[in-house]
């Protein structure tokens, strides 16, 4: 049963609880980061697209900086075929490939129905939102864009919903963290 499906009142109250509407659409990029530069045992970001002008050259560098440290850093991407994958878009992803093969505690995992937009820091936060984090950076000068999620803290419900999610993403995913 998932953790935020129809579960029960119980699971709906502690949810509600401990979740705060995050309406700002200029928090989420400030978030990625946060959670990309504090990440100390886990990081996990799902996401239909990937683009160049997110997933750049800094970005890359900062993950690989948590592939060196052992942060476990888990992508999940995909919805179908992207039909809106330019030249530099598809340099961004096969960098995140070559991360995938250089490094046996990341992993890029195309799964063709994704929908979900969700980031999650070690046992410290995770969002769930209609914020596409490696497709999008939040640009304020373009026209009203209406971005709403949920940022939910605490360890227990965190991991929780990571073990869910990530269960449900990745069929050999196992509690234990080792799925590879």
């Amino acid at each position: 049963m998932s953790v935020l499906g129809l579960a029960g009142l119980d699971q709906v109250l502690h949810f509600a609880h401990h979740a705060r509407p995050d309406p700002n659409l200029c928090k989420h990029p400030a978030l990625l980061q946060r959670a990309i530069i504090e990440s100390e045992q886990r990081l996990v970001i799902v996401s239909v697209w990937i683009r160049a002008k997110v997933v750049d050259h800094e970005f890359l560098g900062n993950l690989e900086t948590l592939a060196k440290k052992g942060v476990s850093v888990t992508i999940v991407f995909g919805f179908g075929k992207d039909r809106g994958e330019r030249e530099h878009d598809e340099y961004a992803r096969e960098s995140l490939e070559r991360l995938d093969t250089q490094y046996p505690n990341f992993r890029l995992i195309r799964h063709n129905k994704v929908h979900a937009k969700v980031l999650v820091s070690d046992r410290k936060f995770a969002v769930s939102t209609s914020f596409n984090w490696l497709s999008f950076k939040g640009d304020l000068n373009m026209s009203l864009r209406e971005e709403e999620g949920f940022c939910v803290e605490g360890t227990k419900f965190v991991e929780e919903y990571c073990q869910d999610l990530l269960g449900r993403l990745i069929p050999e995913h196992r509690l234990d963290g080792n799925s590879r």
